[in-house]
């Protein structure tokens, strides 16, 4: 006991040393040369004057010097006859956001602008102690010129379900479904149907109690802050938006929307021009929607970069959402994005491709996760700050619950990449119950003697039962608690990098870690509470060396 104390102290320093060589870089950078720091915004084009609906030109900003790390441009519109505080849009651009163009203003934020007359406001604004203050700001006006009606579509027409999709009936158990590599979505089955009849439709603004079906959506299907319920959109394609559907409640939950329904429509290709946010569709605040039989592919990227803000669909604080038989394509960040919702259903549905195919997490409380008779593939890939990820379903809830979790006669196959591939993740105090029954993991080709198919920071709130292709060694955190069936797993608890030693690359593992809130085992976390604290390096203190006694002149701490 005594040399534990011992570790324990001088594990303190080490994690306090640490902490403090993070500040004092950060001071160093504060200190440096700052003579290239922009100052000044400016126009680098023909002001924007009047267009079309739709077709919106370049708009390229220039700086007279490098935006650094605590700059941003914000970028306001807001229509001319309404205070400025009602903006139509209000957008963040980051250094990370500079092409070979330089910076350009949200083109497709400008596309997705109604009729009428719009002030265009840049500010050049740099952080400080007292938020962020501008330091440089430049305006001007411009109008929004109603598009000419277009009967169909004049150029190459997209993909769309057939009429009856056979999703998953058309994928093998042992074959991905193919779908195209081009960012147009088809189903499994590749059955194509022509669009030529489709009459397009620009930036709609749905009514209550309307069917509207063949159509072309191009430019967003919006409703802001406005109740609009019973509506219903068969074999309509959403296309060429920033966000391609937004349904937007009051952040008070006023002004929802109800009673929606999506058959065989398809989400396809939602982009921006800069490293905005950017979904096939973000639902805010409603209720009861149901997706039966639709597409979402390709939502989110920036060119070829994927951004992890950035989902085929992002559910915010909803009651009742419901998918069937639907096809979740390389979204750039998740395939379904979940922060608070009732129930959320996941019926016969294939995932491919997403970074994390179902994600939730606890911005707010959610209820019941439910996903049955679904087929996961091919998970994973980098995102667009370079870190490998592969989570198909990534539950994780600290501080909000998620009551229940049901994932029922499921499969998985391989993922794309090779580490960092989990098939399940359940953390926080958060998920009260979780089930998982009837489902086929033999498909899921991984590494399993570094990395688990299902992570369990939830102990025994975890059931699994009738379920092939696992063994407990493949459970990290096993079904009942972590720190005693790591041994049985054969993992040492407090082993961080896996080398059968708790020693000092362990310790320096989880003074590298110390406070992280996301973590996992190989980043110190050994207690099962997915956060690096004081129980993790209790637990590395008792398992040093095996338990033997310890050398106190190897542990090399640095200076103070």
């Amino acid at each position: 006991m005594k040399q534990a104390h011992i570790l324990l102290f001088c594990a303190i320093n080490l994690v306090l040393a640490t902490v403090a060589g993070r500040v004092s870089a950060a001071d160093r950078l504060s200190q440096a040369n700052d003579s290239d720091r922009a100052g000044q915004v400016t126009f680098d084009s023909e002001p924007l004057g009047g267009f079309v609906q739709g077709h919106a030109p370049s708009q390229r900003l220039s700086l007279d010097g490098q935006l650094w790390f605590d700059q941003h441009l914000r970028v306001l519109v807001w229509e001319q006859s309404r205070p400025k505080a009602t903006v139509a849009f209000m957008q963040n651009i980051a250094a990370k956001a500079r092409s070979t163009g330089g910076y350009v203003l949200p083109r497709a934020r400008l596309n997705s602008l109604a009729p009428g007359n719009y002030r265009l406001e840049v500010q050049l604004r740099q952080a400080s102690f007292a938020g962020y203050k501008v330091i440089s700001q430049i305006e001007q006006s411009f109008t929004v010129e109603t598009a000419p009606p277009t009967a169909t579509e004049p150029d190459a027409p997209a993909p769309v379900p057939a009429s009856e999709p056979q999703i998953l009936e058309s994928a093998t158990d042992s074959q991905e479904p193919t779908l195209p590599a081009n960012n147009v979505a088809a189903t499994a089955d590749q059955t194509l149907q022509s669009t030529s009849t489709k009459q397009v439709v620009w930036n709609l603004t749905p009514k209550a109690n309307t069917t509207y079906s063949n159509l072309i959506l191009r430019g967003g299907v919006t409703a802001i802050w406005r109740t609009v319920d019973n509506v219903t959109f068969i074999d309509c394609d959403f296309r060429d938006a920033a966000v391609l559907l937004t349904v937007q409640a009051r952040d008070d939950g006023s002004d929802a929307c109800h009673n929606w329904q999506f058959i065989r429509c398809t989400f396809v290709g939602a982009t921006r021009s800069d490293w905005g946010h950017s979904h096939g569709a973000f639902v805010q605040g409603a209720d009861n929607f149901t997706f039966t039989n639709c597409v979402f592919s390709y939502n989110g990227w920036l060119g070829e970069q994927r951004f992890n803000q950035n989902h085929n669909i992002y559910l915010l604080d909803v009651g009742d959402v419901t998918f069937t038989n639907c096809v979740f394509h390389r979204g750039a960040a998740q395939g379904i994005k979940g922060l608070g919702y009732q129930r959320l259903e996941v019926v016969g549905c294939v995932f491919s491709g997403n970074l994390i195919d179902i994600g939730s997490d606890d911005r707010s409380a959610s209820n019941a996760l439910i996903v049955r008779n679904s087929r996961f593939y091919n998970v994973g890939g980098y995102d667009s700050i370079g870190s490998m990820l592969g989570w198909s379903l990534a539950l994780e809830h600290y501080n909000n619950n998620l009551n229940s979790v049901l994932i029922q006669n499921c499969k998985w196959f391989g993922p794309a990449v090779t580490s960092n591939t989990w098939a399940v993740k359940l953390a926080g105090s958060g998920v009260q119950s979780a089930t998982i029954a009837d489902c086929d993991l033999t498909g899921w080709h991984i590494n399993t003697a570094i990395w688990p198919k299902i992570v369990n920071y939830i102990g025994s709130r975890l059931t699994i039962t009738n379920t092939v292709g696992i063994t407990d060694s493949q459970i990290l955190g096993g079904v009942l608690n972590s720190t005693v069936l790591a041994d049985e797993q054969g993992l040492l608890p407090g082993d961080a990098n896996y080398d059968g030693t708790v020693n000092l690359a362990d310790l320096q593992i989880l003074a590298d870690n110390w406070s992280n809130q996301d973590a996992t085992w190989l980043m110190g976390e050994c207690s099962g509470d997915g956060r690096v604290n004081l129980e993790d390096l209790q637990i590395l203190a008792d398992h040093w060396n095996g338990g033997a006694p310890m050398d106190l002149s190897t542990l090399v701490i640095g200076q103070p």
